[in-house]
């Protein structure tokens, strides 16, 4: 994976070009890893020319580099290990993708948004939370594969559509995610409770 100058806007991709999803975490169960890679199998087995770069370390990595040979796909499969400040590598994909099983409010799913990378994410946590299905990414059941590839395979098709999925989630992460955003809701919490105590 090469490393992404930091941009606000994103050239639309193209249909000749190889659709390429991207994950970043620690390589233990519960990131659900294993249901990624056979999601990007079944979406490969429907003919789309595509690439998955994982991008992390972690207990699981010789499971997950086995289930990769398994399903034939070491030329379309990299593990890069642990990069520092991985998010700059975040541009690079066409998709962000998540695919836990438990998650609190993944830091790299707002950096996905920032970056204005479409998102596919498995609907645990506080994800649901921050993304509207099929309006600003879409959110598939955890554990299923065959959801999460034809998702895939539906960007994969339509990529004016996935760009303004894109798009609305960057619009609704300096709503409401921004820094002064954030910082405002702070002085709100801190005047109430100065109000309660006083």
């Amino acid at each position: 994976v090469r490393k992404a100058d930091s941009t606000k806007t994103r050239k639309v991709r193209t249909g000749s070009d190889p659709l390429i999803i991207g994950s970043i975490g620690r390589f233990s169960s519960e990131k659900g890893y294993t249901f990624l890679i056979e999601a990007f199998s079944r979406l490969i087995e429907k003919g789309v020319e595509a690439r998955l770069v994982l991008i992390g370390d972690g207990y699981e990595r010789a499971l997950l580099e086995s289930c990769v040979k398994r399903h034939n796909l070491s030329q379309k499969v990299e593990f890069t290990g642990y990069r520092q400040n991985a998010k700059q590598y975040i541009t690079e994909f066409d998709i962000y993708a998540i695919s836990s099983l438990t998650e609190g409010l993944p830091i790299t799913l707002l950096e996905a948004m920032e970056a204005r990378t479409t998102v596919v994410a498995t609907a645990v946590g506080g994800i649901p939370d921050v993304i509207e299905n099929n309006r600003e990414g879409f959110l598939v059941p955890p554990c299923d594969p065959a959801a999460m590839a034809e998702s895939f395979f539906r960007l994969s098709k339509d990529p004016l559509f996935s760009r303004e999925l894109a798009d609305k989630a960057y619009d609704k992460l300096l709503r409401t995610y921004s820094s002064r955003q954030m910082a405002e809701e702070y002085i709100r919490v801190y005047t109430k409770c100065l109000k309660v105590t006083y």
